[in-house]
């Protein structure tokens, strides 16, 4: 499944239509942190 996206503003980038707030990775470990971002990307999450 890919996250649908939208227009942002006048920019020509296509962002997400959900976002992540990265704070959450403040108390996980870097290969935990790594691994969630990858996994977000691979469904489309860009913002």
């Amino acid at each position: 499944m890919t996250i649908p996206v939208a227009p942002f503003g006048r920019t020509g980038h296509e962002s997400s239509r959900v976002l992540f707030g990265g704070a959450s990775l403040a108390s996980v470990s870097q290969d935990v942190a790594d691994r969630t971002l990858e996994v977000l990307l691979e469904h489309g999450v860009n913002h």
